[in-house]
């Protein structure tokens, strides 16, 4: 408790929401690179739930995983 208070003094966040912060800009990143399916990046980038890892990805990147791998096709149709 006192590492998080400290964490979150320092930071401005908990320890917690940046971890899934991170944890769902790697996944973005491994959408935009990769053809990977979505489940196996959420499990990579450490999500148990791929149904958890798409809502954290909707709340923080504004989309779903699958509308921001088909916004990417559309806009680049050659990746």
């Amino acid at each position: 408790a006192y590492l998080g208070r400290i964490f979150s003094h320092y930071v401005g966040e908990s320890f917690i929401k940046r971890l899934e912060r991170v944890r769902v800009e790697k996944g973005r990143q491994l959408i935009t690179d990769s053809r990977l399916k979505i489940c196996s990046i959420s499990e990579t980038v450490g999500f148990a739930s791929v149904d958890y890892f798409c809502k954290r990805f909707k709340y923080y990147i504004g989309t779903t995983p699958k509308e921001y791998r088909e916004n990417l096709h559309k806009e680049n149709p050659g990746i």
